[in-house]
């Protein structure tokens, strides 16, 4: 079994954007925002982010729904209330719902003052596959997402008021954020998944497949536990550690504006790259005064940059991350060595259904594989997607159960 372009459930730069946990929320400074109320019923967005890929990658034009219902497995557009959304950050978002929006939540929503019971919109993505809880009442809208736009799709600038941490070039590009902001639904370390003692086939050796759960109910013990020395220690971290680089640029003054001597009311918009310090430095610059701005700032955000790093190895949060990130990977392979480990007796078929279905209650098993037989004679690949673990297992087990039909 081969995992030709594998999704580990943490990227290697995972790097978390949203307002982190231990921040508490404020009103933003700029009551302007891009108020989901303002779009039409149907219009295209670009997606900014890689957590849905492959289906949906980095600069895919999607288009969205904003009246059509939404159930489980429906991909969404989620916008969180603004206030509740950090400076410099996007707090739009594209995702796929797990289950389905309880039916008296309707957005805005609002709890009610006395209840001690929270509605949770439960949402998934898939690069790296990883479940979310998020509070409904933290939600402003939430619109159904179709899918890929066509070519013939044109996207057109939005109204120019803009969210909280959304760039000039934001608005004109009508980006979502597919960051991993949001809080984990539940480690996977304590999974008690039963299993039934080891059989013994005709040969009198011991099913294999019994080994294989063993090894990926501990590899998955392991990576729930990194994901909960992680999350840990991000609650103690200063905000200021867990926040993207970054670097000021100031925007909407004119000519006649003295660049040493701004006026008090001068607004300054936080850059992330290259592409949105173009488009937030002011249009009537000299291409030389331009230029200069430019490596100017992408100085400034390569210094920051470094600083973020040096901050997050001194805090060991770096190290940490790669903790995280090994065990998220030895997950992965051990679920993949239960497909090439074929049962031998029919107790071991019954242990491994069982055991897949009850992990599947609270685990994510990989996805986006190909087989060595579709790798070689697929011409298609590696350009569409590949099947779900279920899939191999199901094909694995159809044809274990064939062999011990024709002993």
């Amino acid at each position: 079994m081969t995992q030709a372009r594998k999704h580990s459930r943490v990227a290697q730069a995972d790097q978390r954007s949203a307002t982190p946990r231990n921040q508490k929320s404020k009103p933003i400074a700029d009551p302007a925002f891009l108020d989901p109320a303002d779009l039409p019923d149907q219009y295209a967005r670009h997606v900014a982010g890689d957590c849905m890929a492959p289906v949906i990658k980095h600069g895919d034009a999607v288009i969205v729904a904003k009246r059509l219902p939404y159930k489980a497995g429906d991909l969404v557009v989620i916008y969180m209330r603004p206030e509740l959304v950090a400076p410099g950050e996007i707090g739009i978002y594209l995702k796929r719902l797990v289950l389905g929006v309880p039916p008296y939540v309707k957005f805005p929503h609002k709890e009610h003052p006395d209840s001690n019971v929270a509605a949770l919109v439960i949402a998934e993505q898939d690069n790296p596959r990883r479940q979310y809880a998020i509070r409904a009442d933290r939600i402003l809208a939430m619109h159904r997402c179709l899918g890929l736009a066509g070519a013939e799709v044109k996207l057109v600038e939005p109204p120019r008021r803009v969210a909280a941490g959304f760039t000039d070039s934001d608005v004109k590009a009508g980006l979502i954020s597919t960051r991993r902001d949001f809080l984990r639904v539940a480690s996977l370390a304590g999974a008690a998944l039963a299993v039934p003692s080891v059989a013994l086939a005709a040969s009198g050796e011991p099913d294999p497949i019994f080994a294989a759960i063993k090894a990926h109910r501990a590899a998955e013990a392991a990576f729930g536990s990194a994901i909960r020395e992680l999350d840990d220690l991000e609650e103690r971290l200063s905000p200021d550690v867990m926040r993207q680089a970054r670097v000021p640029i100031v925007f909407d003054i004119g000519p006649d504006v003295d660049p040493n001597n701004l006026p008090p009311d001068t607004k300054v918009r936080w850059c992330h790259d290259a592409e949105e310090i173009e488009a937030t430095l002011p249009a009537w610059a000299s291409a030389g005064n331009r230029k200069a701005a430019l490596e100017a700032a992408l100085a400034g955000l390569e210094k920051d940059r470094r600083e973020l790093e040096l901050a997050r190895e001194t805090c060991g949060l770096t190290a940490m991350q790669a903790a995280r990130d090994s065990a998220s990977g030895a997950a992965d392979d051990a679920a993949l060595a239960i497909l090439d480990t074929h049962p031998t007796t029919v107790a071991g078929v019954v242990a491994l259904l069982t055991y897949a279905a009850d992990y599947t209650k609270g685990g994510v098993w990989p996805s986006n594989l190909f087989d060595d037989d579709e790798i070689k004679n697929n011409p298609r690949f590696p350009n569409e997607p590949g099947r779900d673990w279920s899939f191999y297992l199901h094909r694995m087990l159809a044809k274990t159960l064939t062999d011990m039909a024709a002993r």
